[in-house]
Order: C-alpha cells, then sequence, then structure tokens
C-alpha cells in the first residue's frame, strides 16, 4: 500500500479533449491529492496563466502538471519550449507529467529529452497511479536532493 502524504497540490490539466479533462480532473479529485485543479485547453494558455501568476503570486504556482502533448495550435511541446523561460527555481521543484494517448516514440523520445518532465504516461490515470505519483513527488520536494541529481523514473 502507498503511503499518501497529507499535503495537498495545486494540480494544472493542460489538455484540449473536454471528455478526456473530466475523467482526469474526476480521477485526481477521488484520489483526495488535490487542493485544486485548473484546467487550459492548450500550451498558450497555461504558460500565460503560469508566466503571470509567477510575476503576480507565485504562491499560486501549481505543484504538479499534467499535460497532453497532441493539441491543436498551442501543443504540448510548444508548453515545454516556453515553460524553459520560467525561473529555475519553480521549474526544478514542479514536475511535468506528459498525459497523452499519443504513443509515438518520436514524441516519447522529445518529451523526455526536457529535464522537468518526470512520466510519460498513456491516458487514462489509474487512482494506484496518481497515489504513486504523488507520494514520489512529495518525497522529491522534502528530500535534500534536487531532481536533477535523482535517478530518472522516467
Amino acid at each position: 500500500m502507498i503511503q499518501m502524504p497529507q499535503t495537498k497540490f495545486k494540480i494544472m490539466l493542460v489538455e484540449d479533449n473536454d471528455i478526456d479533462n473530466l475523467i482526469t480532473k474526476t480521477m485526481i479529485d477521488a484520489s483526495g491529492i488535490a487542493e485544486n485543479i485548473c484546467i487550459f485547453a492548450n500550451g498558450r494558455l497555461g504558460i500565460e496563466y503560469l508566466r503571470a501568476t509567477e510575476a503576480e503570486n507565485p504562491s499560486l504556482l501549481p505543484d504538479l502538471i499534467f499535460l497532453g502533448v497532441e493539441m491543436p495550435l498551442y501543443d504540448g511541446f510548444y508548453f515545454l519550449d516556453n515553460f524553459a523561460a520560467l525561473s529555475d527555481a519553480y521549474k526544478s521543484r514542479r514536475p511535468v507529467v506528459i498525459l497523452t494517448g499519443s504513443r509515438s516514440p518520436n514524441d516519447i523520445k522529445k518529451a523526455n529529452s526536457y529535464s522537468y518532465v518526470r512520466k510519460y504516461l498513456n491516458k487514462s490515470l489509474s487512482l494506484d497511479e496518481i497515489h504513486r505519483l504523488a507520494a514520489g513527488f512529495y518525497s522529491e520536494r522534502h528530500s535534500d536532493t534536487s531532481p536533477s541529481q535523482t535517478p530518472s523514473s522516467k
């Protein structure tokens, strides 16, 4: 059994599919790990929120980001490319989890090339997977070792 932290996470979900968002949000809500969940329909909207929030009220920045890859106009890779411009202090402790239907080896390789991507998962999330992610990120966040110094579990 997974030991769940008492801490609740601020979660961001960046995905264009409303049905996938409903399913993912329902699973996250059922897991009990979320303080709140903010949902954005594309990478541009997600990045704009992060930039504005980092500048105006960093305490509201999400702790954990679930990101779709395949979105029209501003996809997950647009988001990841622009996420790089955020402060190192934020990026180093705020993991991005790719949550996608894409099984493309090129997408997997490209996503895993970003140091802040911690996992590449295929839809949909199970409660067990959510609990494992939360426990792992809680441990990572409260350890003395930065994520870049720990072995990747991608």
